[in-house]
């Protein structure tokens, strides 16, 4: 048996928990001492976090549409909401692509964005959003070009700065960008490239993060 195949065997035998696990939450905010997670960042079934006696954390979760808005203790995430030990917690519904919306930010994390030159801008979106100025969590800085696919003529170019620390993100509200109304558009930046779509009904400033979230 070759060298090869016997490392591939071992990683086989690797315990499950040990792959990177897909993401269940977003971090909208959070303000706790020692806090290692950011703005933006991402959360999976089993991470833990202690918010201490008066720290708060609020989440987005990406297949239930269900936001969080925590005080206090102990909170282990899951796979739809949180468990909080020794805080208290309120629980409230907000629109998003619950299923999509998770899928997208699993590829996100794993860098499965589609290249730019392989992209199908016929085919179906792969993810709606509910206002007309979505918020983008990009692979990397640098030129982002936002190109509507299903009309001619409508283009937005951006020079995005990577951050050192947390999410490098386009917020077209805080560009004072809007989208169409039941637009189909292509984001490419870095050489990869997403479809996706305004829902019919999407204003602006209605929904939450989760509603605006673009994960590339």
């Amino acid at each position: 048996m070759s060298y090869l195949s016997r490392l591939i065997g071992l990683l086989l035998l690797l315990p499950a928990s040990l792959a990177l696990a897909a993401p269940a939450a977003l971090v909208e905010d959070i303000e706790a001492a020692g806090a290692k997670l950011q703005m933006l960042d991402f959360v999976s079934p089993g991470d833990v976090v202690e918010l201490g006696a008066d720290g708060r954390l609020s989440l987005g979760y990406l297949n239930s549409c269900v936001q969080e808005q925590i005080t206090g203790g102990k909170v282990t995430v899951g796979d739809e909401q949180s468990q909080v030990e020794g805080g208290e917690v309120s629980r409230s519904k907000t629109q998003c692509d619950g299923g999509s919306l998770a899928l997208a930010a699993n590829q996100a994390v794993h860098s499965g964005a589609v290249a730019m030159r392989d992209i199908d801008t016929e085919a179906a979106a792969k993810l709606t959003v509910h206002d007309l100025s979505p918020l983008f969590i990009l692979p990397k800085g640098g030129k982002v070009v936002i190109k509507r696919v299903d009309q001619t003529g409508e283009r937005h170019r951006f020079q995005i700065e990577e951050k050192s620390a947390g999410a490098t993100r386009l917020d077209l509200a805080a560009e004072k960008v809007q989208l169409a109304a039941g637009g189909k558009y292509m984001i490419t930046a870095g050489g990869v490239a997403m479809i996706f779509q305004v829902a019919k009904d999407a204003e602006s400033g209605k929904v939450g993060t989760l509603g605006r979230l673009v994960p590339f």
